[in-house]
């Protein structure tokens, strides 16, 4: 058999490298927009406030060199507020010029970060919002899947990008919509624009306690399905504990940098928080906004950014059969001391098919082999023996060549082959920890038996596996929870009161991994209750003597009474309080006939009290003494008395 060598086609070069690599770069960036003022012949206008919140500002690698604004605007933090004074034309216009430096630069993570995060005090970043659903139960379980076993935060960052990257597709297709689909919509339909991709990215993060944040900005791209090599652009910015927020850009490949290329001019919880409001003051008025023009251009660049990585490749086989599978072994090491992450492009010929990128993350100093399958299609001449050269690319262009052979001959790899190869070659370090924190409190230390009482349990898993069919146990209430990594529940139970005085409660919360015990003390306390005992006092007595009463109250419950009021009535009223009826109190008092009517006069001892609640109670005891059969004169003055009676129990 006569064999030829045949060198296909030579495959394309990697793309121009100063996007990615310049040390600096100036920038100029105009942002303008106008708005149609629509009149009645009545109309009045006295004033329109534009305030635009999407503008270039300083960051430690953003330097502002210049900005001016027509008209002049006031400038704060977050916004830049235009205002039109009596506006008289038919539309206004606003604008800004400014001229930027952005340095390429790297927040140097050199120490492992532990996942989960603990203490993270700044919820918002942490919770869902408009778009990014995070609590969507499939991003959920996504998350809890990917973040399984591991220990480290840059690490779990890095699957959360690393997955979207590989598995959504950029489309184009949802930019006919007014708003950013949602994460949910996003990983339903595995497509999206940057926005979308951002999206779905945060509400991963977020769904394991991870605060992340959306940035918009212009960034540059040299795809050929856009227009305009500048243009709007979305990633996010994701924090690390001593370190800040890192950025993340999906789409470009870039995770915990970006490109110098990137201009960032706003950052929001949501990426539908408007860019632009406008508010007017007048009658018979109204406005028609128009959309942000932003022409960005490259003013010049310099520098480099030195190689953060170092690339090697080789062919697992260096000839194979005709329709065989091979592998491409890429060894990239990190030169560097601090995480590196990027995304390896596989650059071939048109006969070989292959996963086109790869993301690899990389700890300090770290080697790593990433493997490429890729198979043989098409018709080949026997004949013939084929040489393939192949490229490795990193997203700032690093590379490394290789090349194999395929004849009749050659060694045929099935699919089942290479992936028990890839497999085998493949190191896979995980930790899985169950970590189980659970936290309750009664809603009140101690409560009555008449009361609902409830005690409050929060339950947290700070370990990296999800946590299923966990049961959570008061006495025989049991609640059934899953609990994803970092997530926090609540559950709240009704606090057993059968019993009386001080009681301890044990709440469990189990599944076949892990189980742990909160314990709450609480105390039940019956209704204050007294009651008026020992009661002394003369049957008779004559209009001049004085007499001895004499009672006690008792307290008869455990809990105490508050706010007591003891009342003798027997037509004038004596009153005695008592804040507080720790201890029985004997009444001894010394009383003057003169003040009876003739013949029986009942008495009354009333007792009023309250709980803790304020919740109102009374008891009260009467009886009778008679007054003998008095002068006339003393009489008349009884009459009196009466009268004095009759007229305070009016007013009483």
């Amino acid at each position: 058999m006569k064999y030829l060598l045949l060198l296909l086609l030579l495959i394309p070069t990697a793309s121009a490298t100063w996007f990615y690599n310049s040390g600096v770069m100036d920038i100029s960036m105009d942002i303008s927009s106008s708005a149609d003022i629509e009149r009645d012949d009545d109309a009045t206008l006295e004033y329109i406030n534009v305030n635009l919140t999407f503008f270039p500002y300083s960051t430690p690698d953003q330097k502002i060199i210049s900005l001016t604004t027509d008209p002049k605007a006031v400038i704060s933090e977050d916004s830049m507020l235009f205002t039109f004074e009596n506006p008289t034309t038919d539309k206004i216009e606003f604008s800004l010029n400014s001229n930027i430096q952005r340095v390429n630069s790297r927040t140097k993570v050199k120490t492992k970060i532990e996942f989960p995060l603990t203490g993270i005090s700044d919820t918002g970043y942490i919770m869902p919002s408009e778009t990014i659903d995070s609590d969507n139960p499939e991003i959920f379980e996504l998350a809890n899947e990917l973040a399984a076993g591991e220990t480290d935060l840059f690490g779990v960052t890095f699957n959360l990008a690393a997955w979207v990257k590989s598995n959504i597709r950029y489309s184009l297709s949802s930019l006919t919509a007014d708003v950013s689909q949602k994460s949910s919509w996003v990983i339903k339909t595995r497509q999206g624009v940057c926005d979308e991709i951002t999206n779905l990215f945060i509400a991963l993060c977020r769904s394991l306690g991870i605060p992340a944040k959306f940035v918009s900005g212009v960034a540059y791209t040299n795809s050929p399905e856009f227009p305009e090599s500048w243009g709007a652009h979305g990633w996010a910015e994701v924090y690390f504990p001593g370190y800040g927020w890192m950025p993340f850009d999906v789409t470009y490949g870039e995770y915990g940098f970006i490109d110098p290329t990137h201009v960032k001019l706003k950052e929001s919880l949501d990426p539908n928080e408007p860019s632009t409001k406008y508010k007017w003051f007048g009658y018979n008025t109204d406005i028609k906004t128009s959309q942000l023009t932003i022409n960005t251009e490259l003013k010049r660049y310099s520098g480099s950014f030195p190689d953060e990585i170092s690339i090697q490749a080789k062919p697992f086989v260096k000839e194979v059969a005709f329709g065989s599978y091979n592998i491409i072994e890429a060894t990239v090491k990190n030169l560097n001391d601090y995480y590196v992450a990027t995304d390896l492009r596989i650059i071939k010929p048109e006969e070989v098919t292959a996963d086109e990128s790869l993301p690899v993350m990389l700890r300090p100093g770290e080697e790593k082999i990433v493997f490429f399958v890729v198979q043989l299609t098409g018709r080949f001449d026997p004949d013939y023996i084929y040489f393939f050269p192949v490229k490795i690319v990193s997203s700032t262009n690093i590379s490394a060549s290789s090349e194999f052979n395929a004849s009749s001959h050659g060694t045929y790899l099935t699919l089942e082959e290479v992936n028990a190869v890839v497999k085998q070659k493949t190191t896979e370090t995980k930790e899985f920890r169950t970590s189980l924190v659970l936290v309750c409190t009664p809603e009140k230390k101690e409560f009555y038996q008449y009361e609902e009482a409830y005690a409050n349990c929060n339950i947290r898993n700070n370990g990296n596996v999800l946590l299923k069919a966990l049961k959570i146990c008061l006495e025989t209430d049991c609640r059934n929870i899953e609990l994803g990594i970092s997530e926090t529940k609540q559950v709240r139970f009704a606090l057993p009161k059968t019993k009386l005085g001080q009681q301890i409660a044990s709440i469990t919360a189990e599944n076949q991994d892990i189980s742990n015990a909160a314990y709450l003390e609480y105390s039940v306390l019956d209704e204050p209750d007294i009651e008026i005992t020992d009661i002394t006092y003369p049957g008779s007595v004559s209009y001049d003597d004085t007499y001895q009463i004499s009672y006690t109250i008792n307290k008869i419950s455990s809990s105490i009474p508050e706010d007591v009021s003891v009342k003798l009535d027997y037509g004038f009223v004596k009153e005695w309080v008592i804040s507080e009826l720790n201890v029985n109190k004997k009444f001894d008092l010394t009383m003057s006939a003169e003040e009876l009517s003739v013949g029986a006069n009942r008495f009354f001892i009333i007792v009023s009290y309250e709980d803790k609640n304020g919740k109102a109670f009374q008891k009260q005891q009467e009886f009778e003494i008679t007054l003998n059969k008095p002068t006339f004169t003393q009489r008349i003055r009884i009459f009196f008395n009466d009268i004095g009676k009759f007229i305070i129990g009016i007013f009483t």
